[in-house]
């Protein structure tokens, strides 16, 4: 295994290849005097609450700003809360991500190359880090509101609390119980579009289909700060 080490941003495809190139440190802000959202972040969070496990496919498309489709991506997921995800994206954009407490693998096959990083520096780039946290981590992150319910599919739009990230706003909406998608827009008015299909929730998961061993023939680069 190699191990390269980097202090700065870190420019290029990040998790679930949803923002090629980009890489911002997330910022948190206390929120106990930003709670006019409460009563929609209780109900998202009703949403989640039951939610142990989830695990099944994916269909991702980016979008430019005229909603024209410029990328296309298929995949697999595996979620165990709180703290645990795995994601993973098929050729030609192949990827891995691991989440396994606080830490966070990203690993690009053709790349060879292998990030780690704090799991608290990726919220911005990881929007399916919303199905694995919890009420403090979202409400200190996003202002929450239901933007659109239809008799039990509802949709929730989270705008970040801290300014001038490379994230504008992020939809989850959900079916019942179940989550059926999420819509990301990003300060270059580009749209990533997530639609899970074949979900099967609260299901019995393999630990380790977490737990990431890098090859020994790949770049490690490690962010995890001093």
């Amino acid at each position: 295994m190699r191990v390269k080490c980097s202090t700065g941003a870190l420019q290029r495809a990040l998790v679930f290849g949803l923002f090629a190139g980009l890489l911002a440190a997330g910022s948190t802000v206390n929120a106990d005097s930003l709670n006019g959202d409460l009563d929609d972040l209780e109900e998202l969070m009703e949403r989640l609450g039951d939610l142990e496990t989830l695990r099944g496919g994916f269909r991702q498309s980016t979008l430019d700003g005229s909603e024209r489709r410029i990328q296309s991506q298929r995949g697999e997921f595996q979620l165990s809360r709180p703290d645990r995800l795995y994601w993973y994206t098929e050729p030609p954009y192949e990827q891995a991500l691991y989440v396994n407490d606080d830490i966070i693998w990203n690993y690009d096959a053709d790349l060879e190359q292998a990030t780690r990083q704090p799991v608290t520096d990726q919220w911005e780039q990881s929007p399916a880090l919303i199905l694995t946290g919890t009420r403090e981590e979202i409400d200190d992150r996003y202002q929450v509101e239901q933007t659109s319910r239809r008799d039990d599919y509802i949709t929730f739009t989270l705008k970040p609390r801290a300014g001038g990230g490379s994230v504008e706003s992020l939809s989850i909406s959900f079916d019942g119980q179940m989550p059926v998608s999420l819509r990301l827009l990003d300060s270059f008015n580009q749209t990533t579009v997530v639609n899970f299909e074949g979900l099967e929730r609260n299901v019995e998961l393999d630990d380790q289909k977490f737990v990431f061993d890098p090859p020994d023939h790949v770049d490690v680069i490690e962010q995890m700060g001093q």
